[in-house]
Parts: structure tokens; C-alpha cells; sequence
């Protein structure tokens, strides 16, 4: 194990960084009067953010009547509450995001199913009354590994 770990830093190894978007949304989330708009247009400096955020909001488990188009929109579809796990994971994204060639899926496919695995675990614990902040995050660990 030794070895392994002065291999990584023999190769001048580097973790992705978090971007200034992500920190800021995070900061903001945290607030209790956080404004939609104000959380939306944050957001909206990051395309890859943004990206994730509208193409979750029109997967099958969020599907409105109409489709998302807009990260507003889309804040109003998945709630603060499921953003923020969105950004957790986004963030941790660089780290975990790998294409899966055994099973013939990629990455960008197993991430939004990882998204809904994770969002679906959150829900499962709101029924039961289990704490889902963390386990809800579980599952894309799990699917990205």
C-alpha cells in the first residue's frame, strides 16, 4: 500500500479542482433565504452545472408537462434541497466519472442514472424516517466506482 500511495505522488498526481461556481452555490444553499433567482443565475456560470441541473430536471422521475429549459425552471422542479446533493456529486464528479466498458455504458449515462439512484435512496429514507443526507449519496459512489 506504502508503494501505491509514493507512486501516486512519484506521478505528481493531482485531484481535480472545485470551481469558484461551486463553492459560491454551496455558500449560498447554506442560507436559509436563499433566492431562487439569485441561486439560478450563480449557476448559470458553470455550462457543466447548468448542464447537469436541466438534463436532471427532464429525466423521467422529474419529467414535467412541459420541458426544462431554463436552470430557474429546473430550481423550481428538483428544489434546493436535491440541487445542493446535485452539486456534492458534480463536484465529486471529476473524481468518480469513468465509462463503464464492460457493460457498454458511458460515463455521462452513468452519471444521471447515479443522480436517480441517489435521489430515489433520498426518498426511500424520507419515508421511513431514516437520516438521507449522506445515504442518499451512497449509491453514486457505488455506480461510479
Amino acid at each position: 500500500m506504502k508503494e501505491k500511495i509514493d507512486q501516486l505522488f512519484l506521478n505528481d498526481a493531482q485531484l481535480p479542482r472545485i470551481s469558484s461556481v461551486v463553492t459560491k452555490v454551496m455558500q449560498m444553499v447554506q442560507k436559509q433565504d436563499v433566492s431562487i433567482p439569485d441561486l439560478a443565475k450563480e449557476i448559470s456560470h458553470d455550462p457543466g452545472l447548468t448542464a447537469d441541473v436541466i438534463k436532471l430536471s427532464n429525466s423521467a422521475y422529474y419529467r414535467a408537462a412541459k420541458p426544462i429549459k431554463t436552470v430557474q425552471e429546473s430550481l423550481m422542479t428538483l428544489g434546493i434541497k436535491t440541487v445542493k446533493d446535485i452539486i456534492l456529486l458534480t463536484a465529486a464528479r471529476g473524481i468518480l466519472k469513468k465509462d463503464l466498458k464492460g457493460y457498454q455504458v458511458e460515463a455521462e449515462d452513468n452519471w444521471i442514472h447515479s443522480l436517480t439512484v441517489a435521489e430515489l435512496s433520498k426518498r426511500i429514507c424520507e419515508q421511513k424516517n431514516l437520516k438521507s443526507d449522506w445515504t442518499s449519496r451512497l449509491p453514486v459512489v457505488s455506480c461510479t466506482i
